[in-house]
């Protein structure tokens, strides 16, 4: 594909339908019909795609994007630079803001880069110490444990739904989840941290809090695999 961004996007080539599908271990794929009991964008709506040009992310690296982007409005109109078979499955090729793009990967990794003005999080969770069987832990309101950035490993006050749930269908055909929310280093009215809270921050480093996606898979930091992402702050202007 012979296209070049300008300045502040980033185009993207992206197949709405590999999203509707999931690939079981013995490698059958079932077809998906996400939009037909759940209506959140962000879990029906395809949200990866292949970078073909950025000034942020190397050419031909795997990316997230907002939910909203997959839209006529940011198609790129005309054939000349999609191919007979791309076209026929209904390949897309997209003119995106680069503040609606959130990560990139290299396709052999599985480290995911975070691009400037976010951050990844988890949920904290209060765990039930009571007796009976059951029994769900508690979410903690408007808190994130931040996962990546200058603030990994702090817990932190949010602005409301700052807890931003990004779902994609991942290499091995599974759905994957990952929370991201806005940070920036310096001041800017976007800032979705408010605060950090040094004693919610001590309780999840014993252990005492959980922290996770949802209730059902939180667990202890200790007991977690948190997926290494690294934060690229820096403007990195690729050729």
């Amino acid at each position: 594909m012979n296209l070049k961004h300008i300045e502040g996007r980033t185009i993207v080539k992206c197949d709405p339908s590999q999203k509707n599908q999931h690939k079981f271990a013995d490698g059958t794929v079932l077809k998906l019909e996400r939009n037909t009991d759940n209506f959140d964008r962000k879990y029906t709506q395809q949200v990866l795609g292949e970078c073909i040009s950025s000034e942020l992310i190397p050419s031909g690296a795997i990316v997230l994007f907002h939910h909203n982007s997959n839209d006529i409005q940011n198609e790129i109109q005309g054939i000349n630079h999609l191919n007979g078979d791309e076209i026929a499955s209904g390949i897309k090729s997209l003119s995106l803001s680069n503040e609606a793009v959130f990560f990139w990967k290299n396709t052999d990794s599985d480290t995911w880069n975070v691009l400037p003005g976010y951050c990844t999080a988890l949920r904290v969770f209060k765990p039930y110490l009571g007796t009976l069987e059951g029994i769900y832990p508690t979410k903690i309101e408007n808190v994130l444990y931040i996962t990546s950035g200058e603030l990994e490993g702090k817990v932190c006050h949010v602005v409301k739904a700052a807890d931003y749930s990004i779902t994609f269908v991942n290499e091995n055909g599974k759905d994957e989840t990952i929370i991201r929310t806005r940070h920036f280093p310096e001041y800017n009215p976007r800032q979705e941290l408010e605060a950090i809270n040094p004693e919610l921050t001590e309780l999840v480093k014993k252990d005492k809090l959980l922290v996770g996606l949802t209730e059902m898979d939180c667990s202890t930091l200790k007991q977690l695999h948190v997926k290494q992402v690294k934060p690229l702050y820096e403007k990195q202007v690729i050729n």
